[in-house]
Parts: C-alpha cells; sequence; structure tokens
C-alpha cells in the first residue's frame, strides 16, 4: 500500500531526473543533443563564466554572481570571445580590437532596452594577455542587440 501512495512521487522524480539529464546534454545554440560541441565552448574558460550564446563569429558568457540589481535595471558582466577562424572575421569591423572583450551590460527591464556600461578589449581570449583598450558608457538606451537577447532573458525574464 505505502509503494501505490508513493508511486506518483517517484515517477515525478524519475521524469525530473530524465528531464535534467537530458538538458546537460543539451548544446545551448541549437538545442541539439551533442555534448561533444558544447564542450569544445566551454574549453579553457576560467568557471566564473557561463556560457550564454554564439554564433560561428562570437561565443558570450556570464560572469556568474556579477548581476546586480536595482529596480527594474539589473547590471552584469558579459565576455565575448571572437573566431578569428570563422568566415565573417574578415569582415568583422572591432577585429583590431582584439580577440575578447569584457562589457559591463545594464538592462533595463520593464522598457526593454540595453545599455553598455563600458568595458576593456584583450588581444587574447577568455580576457587573456593585455588590454588593448577601453571604452566607456553609453548615454543613451538602445534596442537589445540579438547577441545578448539570451543575456537579457536570463537577467530579466527567467527566474
Amino acid at each position: 500500500m505505502y509503494f501505490l501512495r508513493t508511486l506518483p512521487l517517484i515517477l515525478i522524480l524519475f521524469f525530473l531526473g530524465a528531464q535534467a539529464s537530458n538538458a546537460m546534454l543539451l548544446n545551448p545554440i541549437s538545442n541539439i543533443k551533442t555534448p561533444t560541441l558544447y564542450q569544445k565552448t566551454m574549453d579553457n574558460i576560467d568557471k566564473n563564466w557561463r556560457f550564454i550564446w554564439g554564433d560561428d563569429l562570437s561565443k558570450i558568457y556570464l560572469k556568474e554572481n556579477s548581476k546586480k540589481i536595482n529596480k527594474n535595471i539589473i547590471n552584469l558582466e558579459a565576455l565575448t570571445n571572437y573566431n578569428e577562424n570563422s568566415a565573417q572575421w574578415s569582415s568583422f569591423s572591432k577585429k583590431e580590437n582584439g580577440l575578447s572583450e569584457v562589457e559591463q551590460v545594464s538592462f533595463d527591464c520593464m522598457h526593454i532596452k540595453y545599455k553598455s556600461l563600458g568595458g576593456s578589449w584583450f588581444e587574447g581570449h577568455q580576457a587573456k594577455g593585455k588590454i588593448k583598450s577601453i571604452y566607456n558608457e553609453k548615454e543613451n538606451w538602445s534596442d537589445i542587440p540579438t547577441y545578448y537577447q539570451k543575456l537579457y532573458e536570463i537577467a530579466c525574464v527567467l527566474p
């Protein structure tokens, strides 16, 4: 009798466990089960950075524990690694700046806007090597760029 009463709970836990294990195998870029590709995306990344989004030219990471909340404004740090082997690299307007950048990002969750609070460009990936340049905070809020859409969702939409 006890087993029959706990069976629904056992099934729920089993289902949640299966969902969690499947989620670990998903490639966050395309939701295709490719653990090898996902692992390659994470190679040599400091454990403080969590992969958020990527395309052929760039991969974006969120610095864990960098999220600061002030009413409807959320500030956080984002690292972008650029792929110099990408077909898009030759026409990338900022390629002289470096292979990675760390930006202080601000989102206005109520008005769905973005503003850069400034950042630094580095000569190597993962914000390694010499700082090549520093840029200042932007004055105006703007629409959220495509490459920061997932970052916005994590900052403002997801619990």
